[in-house]
């Protein structure tokens, strides 16, 4: 069953997103497979040093580890899950290590 909760990003709060670090999103692939990406963590982000987190812990940052190949581009994704699809998320790559690219989402 398919929740649609954060079809709106602005229902997506803090503990939501922590609780599903660890699970397995897709991005659509057009003319290929899909990209896996999987959640690894979803932690309280500071923008500047006067801002503070709000109830829902925003500002906060989910990091995801994708593949070698294909690279995703910095921009709106749309992340497929089996229940908590996430809809135009902008990721942005910071990173690659030994498994692929890690990416980005800052939620403010």
């Amino acid at each position: 069953m398919t929740d649609d909760r954060f079809a709106d990003l602005a229902a997506l709060d803090l503990d939501a997103a922590r609780a599903m670090v660890g699970q397995d999103f897709h991005r659509s692939h057009e003319g290929g497979p899909d990209i896996p990406l999987r959640l690894t963590s979803a932690e309280p982000t500071r923008l500047d040093p006067t801002t503070r987190p709000d109830d829902s812990g925003r500002p906060f940052s989910l990091v995801f580890q994708g593949p070698a190949e294909p690279r995703l581009t910095q921009g709106m994704h749309d992340l497929g899950h089996a229940e908590h699809p996430l809809a135009g998320v902008f990721l942005v790559p910071i990173g690659r290590n030994d498994e692929g690219y890690i990416y980005e989402a800052v939620f403010t």
